[in-house]
């Protein structure tokens, strides 16, 4: 029987490689240059709305 830290470091890498997936799939859709530049606006923005 493990204990719990193994079973969750193993809970860790599957979720690790299932974002991997998923941020590969994102990247080769178009979606990975969308989303970089929103948030870049986004954090632009909200720099903005602090100084003024």
């Amino acid at each position: 029987m493990t204990n719990d830290k193994d079973y969750h470091m193993i809970l860790v890498i599957i979720i690790v490689v299932r974002g991997e997936n998923m941020l590969q799939r994102t990247l080769g859709s178009g979606w990975g240059v969308l989303i970089p530049g929103v948030l870049i606006a986004v954090l632009g923005f909200a720099d903005l709305s602090v100084d003024a």
